[in-house]
C-alpha cells in the first residue's frame, strides 16, 4: 500500500475481541468443534484459536486511522453474554476502546430471562444493540416478542440472516417501523458458487432493502467466498450498495474472522476499489459517516 493509506480514516463497526486463555468457554465455536449448522460455513477455524485483543487489532489496522470501533459479541457459551460485556466495560474504562458494543441474546431462553438479561446489558451505557447469531426463527412468537423488547429499549437489532430466511425477516420487520435494524454481513450468502444463488440472494436482499429501517453492513463476504478478491467480491458489494444506497451501507472488517482469508489491507483494498468509483462523498459515508451515525459514535 502507498504512504497516503496511513491517512485514510475509517470507522470499523464490526470487530471481535477475545481472550481465549481466560474466557475460552465463552466461545465454543472457536475453541471446539461447532455444532452442525453453527460453523457459519467457515470450515477450519483453528487459526482463530488465539487471543485477539487491541494490540493485535492495532497491528492489523496499522495502515489506517481507525477513529472508532464497534465490538460485536461472538459469545455462544451459556451465560456468557453478561460476562463478556463486563469484561469489555473494564477494557473500555482502562483503554478507551472499543467505543460501542453489540451484545448477544439466546433464543432458547425464556423471554423473561432474556428481558432480565437485556436490563443487565443496558447498564452498560455503550451498549447499542443485540444480535442473535444462531437459531432465530422469523415465524416464532418468541422472535416477535424479542423485537418488541428491543424496540421498547431503543436497541439496534443486528440481524443475522441468509438468503433462505431473509424474506421472512423482511415480512416480520415490516411490523416494527420504530426498530432500527442493521443487516450483518450483507445477508450472508451460503452457496455463492451455485449458479442461481446470486439471484436468490439478491431477491432476499431487496426484500430487506425495501424497508427504510434496515441498514446493511458490508462485511463478512469472505466467509461465504472463502477469499478476499476484488474480482469475486465486487459484484456482491456493488449489488448491496445499489439496493440499499450509499446512505444505508457501511464497510466493516469482521476481524479477526475475515483474517482467515486475507489481511486487513487486502480486505480494505477491495473496499476502497469498489468505493472509488462512487466518488469522495459516498466513500466518506461508507467508511466513516454512516457507521458513526448508526452507532452514535
Amino acid at each position: 500500500m502507498h504512504a497516503e493509506d496511513q491517512a485514510f480514516e475509517i470507522v470499523d463497526p464490526h470487530v471481535h475481541l477475545w481472550d481465549l486463555r481466560r474466557n475460552g468457554a465463552w466461545y465454543p465455536g472457536i475453541m471446539g468443534i461447532p455444532k452442525p449448522g453453527e460453523d457459519g460455513g467457515l470450515g477450519d477455524t483453528s487459526r482463530l484459536r488465539r487471543d485477539y485483543l487491541l494490540p493485535q487489532y492495532d497491528a492489523d489496522t496499522c495502515r489506517y486511522k481507525v477513529r472508532r470501533m464497534v465490538h460485536v459479541s461472538a459469545t455462544q457459551g451459556p451465560g456468557s453474554h453478561l460476562g463478556e460485556t463486563r469484561w469489555l466495560e473494564a477494557m473500555m474504562a482502562e483503554q478507551g476502546r472499543p467505543h460501542a458494543l453489540i451484545g448477544a441474546s439466546d433464543p432458547t431462553l425464556p423471554l423473561s430471562a432474556v428481558e432480565a438479561e437485556l436490563d443487565a446489558l443496558q447498564r452498560c451505557s455503550d451498549l447499542r444493540g443485540v444480535r442473535v447469531m444462531f437459531g432465530l426463527d422469523a415465524a416464532a412468537p418468541w422472535t416477535r416478542d424479542f423485537l418488541r423488547l428491543l424496540t421498547e429499549r431503543g436497541l439496534i437489532f443486528e440481524l443475522v440472516a441468509h438468503p433462505h430466511n431473509a424474506t421472512g425477516f423482511a415480512r416480520l420487520l415490516d411490523a416494527f417501523p420504530n426498530l432500527h435494524v442493521v443487516l450483518e454481513h450483507m445477508g450472508w450468502p451460503t452457496a455463492p458458487d451455485d449458479p442461481g444463488h446470486f439471484a436468490q440472494w439478491r431477491l432476499a436482499l431487496r426484500a430487506l432493502a425495501g424497508l427504510d429501517t434496515v441498514h446493511c453492513k458490508l462485511s463478512g463476504l469472505s466467509m461465504a467466498l472463502h477469499a478476499i478478491s476484488e474480482a469475486r467480491m465486487r459484484p456482491w458489494l456493488e449489488a448491496a450498495i445499489e439496493d440499499f444506497g450509499v446512505d444505508r451501507c457501511c464497510f466493516a472488517s469482521n476481524f479477526p474472522v475475515d483474517s482467515l482469508f486475507g489481511s486487513f489491507d487486502d480486505l480494505y483494498r477491495v473496499y476502497r476499489g469498489v468505493a472509488a468509483e462512487l466518488g469522495a462523498s459516498a466513500t466518506r459515508k461508507l467508511f466513516v459517516e454512516n457507521a458513526a451515525r448508526t452507532y452514535r459514535l
